[in-house]
């Protein structure tokens, strides 16, 4: 019997240090591995908060431009009569406020015939202001096929485009099935994402899409943006300039009659 006993305290205590050993080098194992996982997080989390602040200094640039070329001002909104190719421009007032609209559009074709259209293609931003601020900026892309009469359409809306966080902005990506046909019945409306927050976007190690959004859209949408604020300003005030000079060279002519 003591033997016996013996020989069980024996096993009992073996199986202990196994057991203990065995839990030991799993931890040592998956620390590191846990560690890498949650410093990938963290250089993930990095990445978007430098990203956020690119993204602010764009809309500061937005802002500038803005301010410096009087794009709100009365007398732009009056005397604006020449716009660069395919760009449209209007103001007007909604729910949210003042805003300055612009279009652009681009024609699509078939590959194989360059002289066929079969869809469209518009970009159209709206900012919002108050006096000479910007207080919201829209984004609608808009694309639209004429073989199969189907649209599809991304709307991007920040409201606090003066704060770093963009966690606000949100986005609403509709397919339209059957898009002129005015029956109900045959026309469908598929909303894939709807008014969804970036904040609510997934950003894992394995999906970053939070991180691509800003990286490969907001960015260089914020960019394009800027550019055409200031093409249009331009051509507004290289015209203004050329109808001046042009009256002024005809007054010169007029002296000596």
């Amino acid at each position: 019997m003591i033997r016996k006993n013996f020989r069980l305290s024996i096993l009992f205590v073996t199986m202990t240090i196994l057991t203990i050993s065995f839990s030991s080098a799993y931890s040592q194992e998956a620390r590191p591995a846990e560690r890498k996982d949650m410093l990938t997080s963290q250089e993930l989390e990095q990445d978007g908060q430098d990203m956020n602040k690119q993204i602010l200094t764009l809309n500061n640039d937005i802002q500038k431009t803005a301010k410096e070329y009087k794009l709100f001002s009365d007398d732009m909104k009056k005397n604006i009569s020449v716009l660069p190719y395919q760009t449209n421009l209007r103001y007007g007032s909604d729910n949210n406020g003042s805003y300055m609209e612009i279009e652009r559009h681009k024609f699509m074709r078939d590959p194989l015939n360059v002289s066929k259209i079969v869809g469209v293609k518009t970009k159209t931003f709206k900012l919002y202001y108050s006096g000479d601020s910007v207080n919201k900026l829209s984004t609608q892309i808009f694309e639209r096929y004429y073989d199969d009469n189907s649209a599809v359409n991304v709307n991007i809306l920040d409201p606090t485009p003066g704060s770093e966080d963009t966690g606000d902005v949100t986005f609403t990506h509709t397919i339209m099935v059957n898009y002129t046909i005015p029956n109900e019945k045959f026309r469908k409306n598929i909303n894939l994402v709807d008014n969804k927050a970036l904040k609510d976007i997934q950003n894992t190690t394995a999906f970053p899409i939070r991180n691509d959004l800003r990286r490969n859209f907001l960015i260089p949408n914020l960019v394009y943006v800027n550019n055409v604020l200031m093409d249009i300003a331009e051509t507004y005030y290289k015209g203004k300039k050329d109808s001046e000079s042009l009256m002024t060279e005809f007054l010169k002519h007029t002296i000596n009659y």
